[in-house]
C-alpha cells in the first residue's frame, strides 16, 4: 500500500472590527495556509455571511480563483 502525503490546511478568519453599527462597513480577511507536506489539490472553502450583512466586494489573490454563489430569500408580507 502506498501512502500519499496529505495536505494540512489551516484557515483563519479575522474581522476588521469586533462589532459595527447598522449601515457601517466591516471586512473579513481569510487566510489559508497549507502546512503540508502534500499539495492541496482542488481544495474549496465556503464562507457564509451573517444574514444581516450586504456583500459589496471581494479581492482575490494572484494565482487563486473564486466562484461566488448567492442564495436569495424572499419574504412575504402579511
Amino acid at each position: 500500500m502506498t501512502v500519499l502525503d496529505a495536505a494540512d490546511l489551516q484557515v483563519v478568519k479575522v474581522a476588521s472590527v469586533p462589532a459595527v453599527p447598522a449601515g457601517a462597513d466591516i471586512s473579513w480577511t481569510i487566510t489559508v495556509v497549507n502546512a503540508g507536506p502534500g499539495l492541496a489539490v482542488n481544495a474549496t472553502l465556503s464562507d457564509t455571511l451573517p444574514a444581516v450583512t450586504t456583500f459589496t466586494s471581494l479581492a482575490v489573490p494572484s494565482g487563486w480563483s473564486c466562484t461566488m454563489y448567492f442564495t436569495l430569500k424572499t419574504r412575504r408580507k402579511g
